[in-house]
């Protein structure tokens, strides 16, 4: 009647140069290392939960294929170190903590990334695909310091916790933030084309003395009584919204310490808590409520 299915648990962090976890198969790493020199082919269920050993750590210096099948990824952490081509199919497998770290590095994403941790770029370049620009979801932090290709793909900060962003003045498509639990902090310069929180009752910090740059949207809109709340990291000195495609309209926020520039920023139904540059000539923060 065939062969029962078998899972594996592994005793010891092992290597190996191409790893298949085969149809009716699995394997727990209980909490053990995976090291790849090669691809990942999975067919059934990768379990790489903390365990014995504590949290996992998978490094792959080559591709990612979940499409067969599950990936159980809590506390881990995944390190992609190729210095060549490579793609990742997560087949809505989420990650815990990803880092892509490799000199030369290309990964290319073949169906939406959702990390449920950090993101971390330190070298390499993650795309997110020509054809297909997938979204990108991450509930931890983000710090890039290699590059990233947004295309026309919509990276979402949708955590529950405190949320850092820092982008080395890098390159978004579309910005999304749903976090409405705890601060997202905005930490480095980042252009994006459009920009995204209609969280009500969400707290966004951006660094001072700082400007980021929306080129098509800003998009803010909070609700009577749970407005965003919007100020710069130390709460005395401006940041900067350079809002470079047309004026742009916004309600229900929460303003203080902010310059707008190349157009202003109409804020209806807003608070001005202090700081902003409204007081000056145009381009400027507008508050045409009092």
């Amino acid at each position: 009647s065939g062969s029962p299915d078998v899972s594996t648990t592994l005793l010891s962090d092992i290597t190996v140069a191409d790893l298949v976890v085969g149809t009716g198969d699995g394997l727990v790493t209980d909490g053990y290392e995976i090291s790849l020199n090669g691809d990942l082919d999975l067919n059934v269920t990768l379990n790489s939960s903390s365990g014995t050993d504590g949290d996992t750590a998978i490094t792959a210096a080559g591709s990612w294929d979940a499409s067969g099948g599950a990936f159980v990824s809590s506390g881990s952490l995944v390190t992609f170190t190729s210095s060549s081509a490579e793609q990742i199919t997560t087949n809505s497998q989420e990650f815990y903590d990803i880092t892509f770290n490799g000199a030369g590095g290309n990964w290319e994403l073949q169906d939406d990334l959702d990390v449920d941790d950090d993101l971390i770029i330190t070298s390499g370049t993650v795309d997110v695909n020509v054809l297909d620009n997938n979204a990108v979801n991450v509930g931890g932090d983000w710090d890039n310091s290699g590059t990233f290709s947004a295309r026309s793909g919509t990276v979402t900060f949708d955590g529950t916790g405190t949320q850092m962003i820092a982008h080395s003045g890098g390159t978004f498509y579309n910005v999304v933030v749903t976090n409405g639990t705890s601060n997202v902090t905005f930490s480095e310069a980042f252009t994006a084309t459009n920009f995204t929180n209609t969280t009500a009752g969400s707290v966004m910090r951006f660094q001072q003395s700082t400007t980021f740059t929306i080129s098509g949207t800003l998009a803010l809109t909070g609700a009577s009584g749970s407005r965003i709340d919007i100020d710069s990291v130390n709460g005395s000195t401006q940041f900067t919204f350079n809002v470079t495609g047309g004026q742009q309209a916004v309600t229900q926020v929460a303003v203080a310490n902010s310059a707008a520039s190349s157009n202003n920023i109409v804020a209806t139904s807003s608070l001005n808590n202090g700081g902003n540059d409204d007081g000056g000539a145009s381009p400027h923060w507008v508050f045409p409520d009092g």
